[in-house]
């Protein structure tokens, strides 16, 4: 069969067609390429879920600090600036930002290394990706092939016989591959023959075949297709494969091509290519093998010479190979996870090939180029390709390679895990002050409620919270997430944002209650309200504790983010000594302490703040390692019932107009 759509690279060919529109092949495969898949990009998702469960929140503490104010006496005004104040603090509003404005910068980066990303969440999986799926021909080498040696088997027949045998039957399949030029380079100077018949390759059969004058057929191609019995000949074969060196085989067969036998055919030469390593190769893949993505070639040769190749390339446990043409399904699944090499794939097992890895939790990312590609290519996670390759491979990769150099791989990875990595970072610190102020709103709500004292009221104003956003969140969050950062984001996202921000709004908790309890007990004078001195004491503890978490966040250290955060610190205490000094509190309404012990409780809480933030930290890592599974999926399957309940007014609205 010649599917629709098909290149005639060798041949000619009179053809009916039985198919047409969109019951042909390439139909299925051009509707699989203008599919719009649904970008797998967790980041916006979980970033996105977590906002709406903030949304709710806020809205829930917000009627039950207004219930709380009104049970414990407040009057309208501090009621209504209680709730606002908290509120507003709840709102992570820069985190969006943030996040949008690290991943358009990661792609205005990636077009001055002539990479052009469909859309900004394939960053995301590129940072992620554990496993990359790689062709030889092409991204290994650079295709161009040269004839190195011909072993004549038959002496009947002379070099020159076997040179115009094989010129006449490249010449009238008119084969233009890459192999045929290295063959015609090879017999340059050689006579054409007078020919009856001829057949050109196929990648089903594996070989191509003439018929002379003299009723002798003659066949070229793989030497386990034509002759797989002669065990000569494939020892022959398999010890130049495992010097990296491709065979073609040329025998002949007494009959005409229809009739061809591989069992009665006669072996006359042994041709021994040789292709050659892209320039770098061997330090780009060096690169991946360091920095944690495992490296798995896929190719429709010999198994044995893919492997050799990718040895010398510096593939790691490339001597791992399987020939999938001898495989079932079932038991290339199973050799997916340990196999290093997959040789003799067909376009089918390559999906499965994706398929399988996915399951078995990789993140899997392809380079591919070919139309045999496109259903591998969209079921990978992060699909790579490069400006000349076929279209609908181009245009349903998330990365396009524009020099059609696999050297700028790394520096892709790279920049993927810089703002995948530093956004997690980002993400903490707004989470961190969120998770802060829904908590405090919490306690103080019940508090009022309980001992029914306006004296218990929500005590920061959205003045006391400047300092916190603009010093301790702002400054180093874009400062952070522009920065190099050369580690894979590992693990997910949702947890790992958890696992630091809810230490970190314990931690500014403990500061902050500290100065609230010793007032309570007498030993701050003083009332728990806005605006009054224990408040400004409490918010400058906060701060210092908020700083010393982002010490935390910002690990591993470097000079940038050390000299990020002591900038940050030294503007805070500039701006407040400002403030109060010559505003009167006017911006941040902060009192320094009037006190040398003031500046010790100050101090102290700032130390129990960095141990709270040590125990927790452990506290979550143990927790996240026994429930963190189920604690995602409860939080994202709520999440989702939230958001449908949100619609689903909506959609009823609308369904009954659609009525109407």
């Amino acid at each position: 069969k010649i599917m629709a759509g098909s290149f005639v690279l060798a041949g000619e060919a009179a053809i009916r067609a039985e198919r047409v529109g969109k019951d042909c092949y390439i139909e299925s495969i051009a509707s699989i390429a203008r599919k719009i898949n649904k970008p797998e990009s967790k980041l916006f998702t979980i970033i996105d879920r977590i906002i709406k469960a903030f949304s709710v929140a806020l809205f829930v503490l917000g009627i039950l600090l207004i219930i709380a104010s009104r049970v414990g006496g407040s009057n309208w005004d501090d009621t209504l600036l209680m709730s606002f104040s908290s509120m507003l603090g709840m709102i992570p509003c820069g985190m969006f930002v943030v996040t949008s404005t690290a991943l358009a910068q990661s792609v205005l980066k990636l077009t001055k290394v002539n990479a052009l990303p469909q859309d900004i969440y394939s960053i995301e999986m590129l940072a992620m990706v554990d496993t990359l799926l790689l062709d030889k021909t092409g991204t290994i080498t650079d295709g161009n092939l040269e004839v190195i040696d011909n072993y004549i088997v038959d002496n009947e027949y002379s070099e020159e016989r076997i040179k115009d045998i094989v010129f006449t039957m490249n010449d009238v399949n008119k084969d233009k591959k890459a192999t045929a030029l290295a063959i015609n380079n090879y017999c340059q100077g050689a006579n054409l023959l007078s020919s009856l018949e001829a057949l050109p390759f196929s990648s089903d059969r594996k070989y191509s075949a003439i018929t002379l004058d003299n009723n002798i057929t003659y066949i070229l191609g793989a030497p386990d297709f034509i002759c797989p019995g002669d065990n000569k000949i494939l020892k022959y074969c398999d010890t130049k494969a495992i010097e990296g060196r491709r065979t073609l085989l040329l025998a002949k067969f007494n009959g005409v091509i229809d009739e061809i036998d591989p069992v009665k055919t006669e072996p006359i030469s042994i041709f021994t290519i040789e292709e050659k390593l892209k320039e770098n190769i061997v330090e780009i893949l060096n690169w991946f093998n360091n920095n944690d993505v495992a490296i798995k070639i896929i190719s429709g040769d010999n198994p044995a010479t893919v492997s050799a190749i990718a040895q010398k390339a510096g593939v790691k446990d490339a001597w791992k190979m399987v020939n999938c043409s001898e495989v079932s399904d079932e038991e290339l699944k199973v050799l997916c996870k340990d196999t290093v090499v997959f040789g003799r794939v067909s376009p089918e097992q390559k999906v499965l090939i994706v398929n399988e890895l996915k399951t078995q939790k990789k993140v899997v990312g392809m380079v591919g180029d070919g139309v045999n590609d496109v259903k591998a290519l969209k079921a990978s996670n992060c699909s790579i390709s490069f400006a000349n390759a076929n279209e609908a491979a181009r245009n349903c990769s998330r990365i396009v390679l524009l020099d059609n150099d696999f050297k700028s791989m790394p520096k892709i990875v790279e920049e993927g895990r810089r703002v995948i990595s530093n956004i997690e970072k980002v993400s903490s610190m707004y989470i961190m002050k969120n998770i802060f102020i829904m908590v405090m709103t919490f306690i103080f709500s019940i508090a009022m409620m309980i001992f029914r004292n306006p004296e218990f009221g929500y005590p920061f104003s959205t003045k006391n919270m400047l300092m916190v956003e603009f010093f301790v969140i702002a400054i180093p969050s874009f400062t952070f997430a522009l920065l190099p950062n050369h580690e894979r984001s590992q693990g997910k996202f949702m947890r790992n944002v958890i696992c630091v921000s809810f230490p970190s709004a314990f931690a500014m908790i403990g500061a902050a209650g500290f100065i609230f309890i010793l007032n309570l007990c007498g030993v701050i004078p003083g009332e728990i309200s806005m605006g009054n001195y224990v408040v400004s004491l409490a918010s400058l503890a906060m701060t210092l504790a908020a700083f010393v978490c982002i010490v935390f966040i910002s690990l591993p250290w470097n000079k940038i983010r050390i000299l990020t955060i002591v900038i940050a610190v030294a503007l805070a205490i500039v701006s407040a000594a400002v403030d109060h000094t010559y505003l009167n509190g006017y911006l941040l309404n902060v009192e320094l302490p009037e006190t040398g012990m003031d500046w010790v409780y100050v101090v102290i809480a700032t130390i129990i703040s960095w141990f709270v933030n040590l125990v927790f930290r452990k506290f979550f890592k143990v927790l996240d390692a026994k429930y963190g599974d189920k604690v995602e999926q409860s939080f994202l399957a709520t999440t989702q019932k939230i958001k449908d309940a949100v619609l689903y007014i909506p959609r009823e609205i609308k369904a009954r107009l659609t009525k109407i």
